[in-house]
């Protein structure tokens, strides 16, 4: 399965304020069993997925989004943004640096030291070596070993971070305030700011494969 349809399984979760799972038109709407804000998900397959937020947050799903389950990640921290890295490996980053992860589908979660105490938004794991962290005040932190390890990179801007994807190992955008993306071909150590033609907050950013992109 490739990263693109892990967030396209048999169904999308959407996940609202109120830590609900919304229709929309054919959509079946399933209960988190929490009353916690909820930030972010992923799929690992069709079967299991998490979801995390504030409090820290993370639940598991292992029936395709019928039932959630609390993990225990010994953290109060909110949750921003949760990623597979396949095998088991999950990561989740968030409030002031915390960065996440398990090795055996959320039953323990260790904190790794990012380097940082500002807070993430989004994390891009492509590989359980290579992954990338974005956040707060343009902040970039990048592990090439599992998490053993992160080294902060710059972006040459200051503009929260809202949105990473790599499409290969080497080969990164990421998204944020006031129509920033940003494009990286070897593995984050040079940025270069790409033209969007808009000037909004852009929230995500995703590719289907190394061309296609929104």
């Amino acid at each position: 399965m490739t990263k693109f349809t892990k967030f396209l399984p048999f169904f999308i979760i959407y996940i609202s304020i109120h830590s609900v799972i919304f229709p929309q038109n054919g959509w079946l709407q399933v209960t988190s069993g929490t009353s916690d804000v909820l930030l972010g998900v992923v799929m690992a397959d069709q079967s299991t997925g998490f979801i995390c937020g504030v409090n820290g947050r993370i639940m598991r799903t292992i029936n395709g989004g019928a039932n959630w389950t609390s993990l225990a990640t010994g953290t109060t921290r909110f949750l921003r943004s949760i990623s597979d890295a396949g095998s088991g490996n999950i990561y989740s980053a968030g409030e002031l640096g915390i960065i996440l992860k398990t090795t055996n589908n959320g039953t323990n979660w260790m904190t790794l030291n990012s380097g940082t105490n500002n807070t993430f938004v989004h994390i891009d794991m492509f590989d359980d070596n290579n992954g990338t962290a974005v956040g707060l005040s343009g902040t970039i932190s990048r592990t090439v070993n599992g998490g053993a390890d992160w080294q902060l990179q710059s972006g040459g801007v200051n503009a929260e971070l809202t949105g990473v994807f790599f499409t290969d190992a080497n080969t990164g955008y990421i998204s944020g305030f006031v129509g920033l993306i940003l494009k990286t071909i070897n593995g984050g150590a040079n940025w270069s700011s790409l033209q969007s033609n808009v000037s909004s907050d852009l929230r995500a950013i995703c590719f289907a494969d190394a061309n296609t992109g929104i």
